[in-house]
């Protein structure tokens, strides 16, 4: 009887094989690890985030609570399916109401300095 050649990766999980595919495709893609959930980042920072910092900017000037605009930060950097991943980390760790926004804002700033940017206290900038 001849042996077929079994597939490369055999044991993986299908998901963690087409990580790891996607991985090796574009080997400059990032990714951001929280309370042991893995965030992938796409290699270049998305055009349309400019858009999301000038609400974020203008909020913060106001002196308005920020979170509607640090959300949409995350889902155009991570996209919906990774903010839904996210928000049930929240739930299943029982963060509560008071610490959710630290919380968000400490991610939004882990996945920036992917970037090489940092969340400053009132806008994104540059890290030096």
């Amino acid at each position: 009887m001849t042996q077929t050649a079994k597939p490369k990766g055999k044991g993986k999980s299908p998901a963690k094989r087409a990580k790891a595919a996607v991985a090796e495709a574009s080997p400059d893609a990032k990714s951001y690890e929280w309370r042991g959930l893995t965030l992938d980042l796409p290699a270049e920072m998305p055009g349309e985030l400019v858009f999301d910092f000038a609400t974020f900017e203008e909020q913060a000037a106001e002196g308005q609570e920020r979170v509607g605009s640090i959300i949409e930060l995350l889902r155009s950097l991570v996209g919906e399916a990774q903010v839904r991943q996210i928000r049930a980390k929240i739930r299943e760790d029982k963060i509560t109401f008071e610490a959710v926004f630290e919380e968000l804002e400490g991610i939004l700033d882990g996945l920036l300095q992917q970037y090489g940017m940092g969340l400053g206290k009132s806008s994104a900038s540059p890290s030096s």
